[in-house]
């Protein structure tokens, strides 16, 4: 089996997706959260800084253990026959599919405002000083 089949046979490759596009929403909301509650800057900062750090720890960890009927397992100590890789591979899928289409209606959002701010000429003109 090649490395990356088995990459892909030990869910890595969607625990990375589902964990940017988790990190991503996280930053979103931080991003949005911090100003309204006048909390300090550096909170951004850190949230970002301890998410890049998750990555490669969450990666290792989808490496090394399988979720299983009985809970985590490391990875050696399942039967191939009785993994459930492929279910926890479709939870995941679900995961991202559903975290990525809860942001689209936003993203439409921001859109048509934007188209209307044009068309009616309310949108807000930034100008030069100096």
């Amino acid at each position: 089996m090649t490395f990356f089949a088995e990459l892909k046979r030990r869910n890595v490759f969607r625990v990375g997706a589902a964990y940017l596009v988790v990190a991503w929403l996280l930053m979103q909301v931080t991003d949005t959260l911090v100003p309204a509650l006048h909390l300090p800057g550096w909170i951004v900062t850190a949230v970002v800084l301890f998410l890049i750090i998750g990555l490669p720890l969450a990666l290792v960890f989808a490496w090394a253990f399988e979720r299983t009927a009985d809970g985590l397992k490391r990875e050696g100590e399942v039967e191939r026959a009785e993994s459930i890789s492929h279910k926890t591979g479709r939870k995941l899928d679900y995961l991202i599919i559903g975290a990525l289409g809860g942001r689209c209606p936003e993203v439409d959002r921001r859109a048509a405002v934007r188209q209307h701010e044009r068309r009616s000429g309310t949108g807000v003109f930034r100008r030069r000083i100096g």
